[in-house]
């Protein structure tokens, strides 16, 4: 075809048209030909009398650029199918776009489209070809598409076919392109190698099918392939095998079950082939999953990092199989004595910061818990000693030995009484909290790094707590405002405060991380090497900060807090279900998408803290585990908001494998061996954008206590963009300092980060230019 329209006068047409409506659009194809649009030539624009509409699943026009259904509006519509009324019912409806239009109805014509920028209308296939896998929407036509364009595949056809247990799998068969060598079983065998690796390359596992080779088609009566008959081939040996694998032994079901719990997928859904990461994992899921299979009654023997690097259930189970005893953590030693221990790496970079400062509390946080109104504070009282006896790292204190060495130690629990101040409005409150937070101000002179005040409203009660970061992370936080929970609920029925045991002391942790776990010298170079090439060649784009520096410390900090209604979140909620993936990935996915909107970059990477558990025992400590490195984000040509989603999820959870290799332990490794390229790469690592992303804990606090008291003394970068749920609702909160962005500037991105979350919520696969108008933006030049 382009052949004849590129070398004659003949004008070509390429024309969509259905037996219920013929023809329906038509586009010229010489017109095309200089913008390239030959290779895939749009369906052009409708007839006179036809009008198009494209819509999403309720029946909403799609906006420029979304994929959606082909419905057509004419008064020359068929009036339905021939003694086929439940048919008819289906396909012809009223026009509810054109009421006034007498005769006119709709016809819903089972095509996916898009409309162009240019009013030409671009096919997509069939939407029946857009089947549900085990919980995952997939198209069978863009499994086509990659298997046609594979060297040697001459036709493809991708069909769900169910087993003998109604278990629903994807299947491809194919014709290949005559070659005298496909006969010999060398060649099938590095046939179906290539081709499962390109798929591998190109496709989710989840799409990933079973493939038989057939000589030709079935056709059935009017010339079309039979793809019932093929459904039928029983006796064609597959070229690749399904990735999906159900389990087979105990230990198989065994770890499905504890999958299924920990990462809510039902265990139907989950194979034994099945990715760790893809279902939505991460270290910290990893971290659940060990500590549940090692408990009775499974008594498994397996690590977090197992999960993390084998990432299969297959391949775990062929290790623990083979030879158990290589499955086992070395163990925690338990210290029955005082003792002084290192600081963690989590806490190095932190106590860099303090030391700049003169250790004047530049990372202390404050928090607040609310407190039931029907307790004494003499209980409340009881309660929180109950809780600084159990962590130790409420009473670790920090002493500098000489020079930059520090040591930290736990102080003997002795019961404190809390001062109850009484606040008559809640500016009050927030004052006295500020007083408090710049109050711990000495924090390497062996003194308490933690401070309590009670808070009297007229109508309410906090406390208030004020924590330097060094031994207290997010969850920390979390983790006792948990625990609280459950003692005041004791208290108020009358039941002995009783929580269970902490199976592994803070400083013990620590202790084990830095003599055992950091000592594997193999992980470490791995990890190294590992996050050299993730993060080698990256152009930082640049933004419009007030001064130049990697991490803009300011002591005047504000914070911009972004709530978003119930009807919102639920929608982001399913978005997260239906591509597995979670609030983190989704969030950070939203920040990449408006910084490439700001920037134009396609090249984008962050900081990131988040907690870093090494040692299932670990997994509710409270104390500082959180550890703050890079996460990168490429991608080519225009791209939709799931489609990034998708992607930043894949990137995310290949650098979880090496979370626990932080960022200042990668610069303090290459400063000392600046040799060749690494000068090149210490360089760009400056040049990161002095933006952190963190999750901090859900609560159901009024929304108005969370943005009037909680706040840092100081942030530690340019931006800080911090979520949570607060009320079961979805919040943003985006800490700043003043000498790092404009607060006009700040004012500007919080508002688009409200609009963006509202339209991607309402529709995630738009490309993302679509969902802003121009005017919205300032470009960063």
């Amino acid at each position: 075809m382009v052949k004849v329209s590129s070398s004659s006068n003949i004008e070509v047409f390429n024309v969509l048209g259905m037996t219920e409506l013929t023809p329906l659009t038509y586009v010229l194809v010489n017109s095309l030909l200089e913008r390239g649009d030959f290779v895939k030539p749009p369906v052009g624009r409708p007839v006179p009398g036809v009008k198009v509409y494209i819509c999403d699943s309720f029946g909403r026009p799609c906006p420029i650029g979304v994929i959606g259904e082909i419905y057509y509006s004419s008064p020359l519509i068929a009036q339905g199918y021939h003694k086929l009324p439940e048919q008819t019912k289906v396909k012809f409806l009223p026009d509810s776009f054109n009421p006034h239009v007498e005769g006119s109805r709709l016809l819903r014509s089972g095509d996916l489209a898009r409309w162009r920028e240019d009013g030409l209308i671009d096919f997509f296939g069939r939407a029946d070809d857009q089947v549900k896998v085990r919980g995952y929407r997939i198209e069978l036509a863009e499994i086509e598409k990659l298997l046609n364009n594979f060297q040697g595949v001459k036709q493809s056809i991708v069909l769900v076919k169910r087993n003998r247990v109604n278990d629903p799998r994807i299947v491809a068969y194919l014709v290949l392109i005559e070659i005298n060598s496909q006969h010999t079983s060398s060649w099938r065998k590095d046939f179906g190698s290539s081709l499962h690796e390109y798929l591998r390359a190109h496709l989710p596992y989840f799409m990933l099918p079973q493939i038989f080779v057939v000589p030709q088609f079935p056709l059935n009566s009017n010339g079309k392939i039979d793809k019932n008959e093929l459904l039928t081939y029983n006796d064609c040996e597959p070229l690749m095998s399904s990735m999906f694998s159900q389990p087979i032994t105990k230990l198989h079901r065994d770890m499905v079950e504890v999958w299924s719990r920990v990462l809510s997928i039902p265990s139907e859904s989950i194979g034994i082939d099945d990715n760790f990461f893809e279902l939505g994992g991460h270290s910290l899921l990893a971290a659940a999953i060990a500590g549940e299979l090692n408990e009775p009654p499974y008594s498994c023997p397996i690590t977090p990092r197992m999960i993390l690097t084998l990432a299969t259930i297959r391949a775990i189970c062929q290790v623990i199989e083979q030879d158990s005893s290589h499955c086992q953590l070395q163990p925690i030693v338990v210290s029955q004595t005082t003792r002084e221990v290192a600081l963690s790496s989590a806490q190095s970079w932190l106590a860099l910061f303090e030391l700049g400062f003169k250790g004047k509390g530049v990372t202390n946080e404050l928090f607040y818990f609310k407190v039931p109104t029907d307790l004494h504070w003499t209980q409340v009282n009881e309660a929180l000693n109950y809780i600084i006896k159990r962590h130790e790292s409420l009473r670790i204190v920090l002493n500098l030995i000489k020079a930059n060495k520090i040591r930290q130690s736990a102080a003997p629990f002795v019961p404190i009484t809390i001062q109850v101040t009484n606040c008559s409005s809640l500016d009050e409150a927030v004052a006295h909290g500020k007083r408090l937070l710049f109050s711990l101000d000495k924090v390497f002179n062996g003194q308490p790094l933690v401070k309590f005040n009670f808070i009297q409203l007229p109508s309410d009660r906090l406390i208030l707590m004020v924590a330097n970061h060094i031994i207290m992370d997010g969850i920390s936080y979390q983790v006792i405002y948990q625990e609280l929970g459950i003692l005041f609920d004791a208290i108020k029925t009358g039941s002995p405060m009783n929580l269970p045991e902490v199976k592994i002391a803070f400083l013990d942790y620590i202790n084990w991380e830095n003599r055992v776990f950091f000592q594997d010298k193999a992980l470490m170079d791995k990890a190294q090497k590992f996050w050299l090439q993730r993060l080698k060649g990256f152009q930082a784009p640049r933004l419009p900060l007030l001064i130049d520096s990697l991490l803009c410390i300011g002591d005047d900090t504000h914070a911009n807090y972004l709530w978003f209604d119930l009807a919102i979140t639920h929608k982001i909620d399913t978005i997260l279900k239906e591509y597995r993936t979670t609030l983190f990935v989704f969030t950070q996915t939203m920040l990449v998408a408006l910084l490439h909107l700001y920037t134009d970059s396609t090249d984008i990477t962050l900081h990131q803290a988040a907690r870093s558990v090494n040692h299932h025992w670990a997994l509710s400590l409270v104390g500082n585990l959180a550890v703050v490195n890079y996460s990168r984000i490429q991608w080519t040509g225009d791209i939709t908001f799931v489609d990034l989603l998708r992607l930043t999820h894949n990137y995310i959870m290949k650098e979880h494998e090496f979370r626990f290799y932080s960022f200042h332990e990668l610069l303090r490794t290459i400063s000392e061996s600046l040799k060749g390229d690494n000068d090149d790469i210490y360089n760009e690592f400056n040049q990161i954008l002095p933006i952190t992303i963190s999750q901090i804990f859900d609560c159901d606090e009024p929304l108005e206590f969370l943005e009037a008291i909680h706040r840092s003394a100081y942030v530690l970068n340019a931006l800080i963009v911090q979520f949570m749920k607060v009320q079961e609702r979805y919040t943003i909160v985006l800490n700043f300092a003043k000498n790092g962005f404009d607060k006009e500037m700040i004012n500007e991105i919080s508002e688009n980060v409200e609009y963006f979350v509202k339209r991607i919520a309402d529709n995630p696969n738009m490309l993302l230019p679509q969902y802003f108008e121009e005017s919205r933006i300032t470009k960063w030049r």
